[in-house]
């Protein structure tokens, strides 16, 4: 499995009280944009609603691949909202390469 973690001399910070902490090897999350993060999980709780929770990794992975195709190509066209679910295909986007990402790490995609 591929570390995706960006290397960095490690960091030792030391406050004023004398606490040390390591975290120079850890993903930083403040780094995410929490407010885009908030389309994804309403697509996420559409498709619950829609399908069922955790449907998603009972499906082949390939139409998550053609899913993720189509919404690049309709947001290329110039339309930014996805018809069905009524967010933007950049979350429709997010979701289908979240999906991939986990079948990758899971063993279950073909390159």
């Amino acid at each position: 499995m591929t570390d995706y973690v960006v290397e960095k001399p490690e960091s030792l910070v030391i406050n004023e009280d004398g606490g040390m902490k390591k975290d120079g090897d850890k993903l930083d999350y403040t780094l995410l944009e929490w407010t885009s993060l908030q389309d994804l999980v309403r697509l996420m709780m559409f498709g619950a609603k829609k399908y069922d929770r955790d449907n998603w990794r009972k499906v082949e992975p390939y139409r998550y691949k053609q899913a993720l195709l189509r919404h690049v190509a309709l947001l290329a066209e110039g339309e930014w909202t996805d018809s069905d679910s009524n967010l933007p295909h950049c979350a429709c986007i997010m979701f289908n390469a979240m999906v991939l990402i986990w079948f990758k790490k899971q063993g279950k995609l073909d390159e």
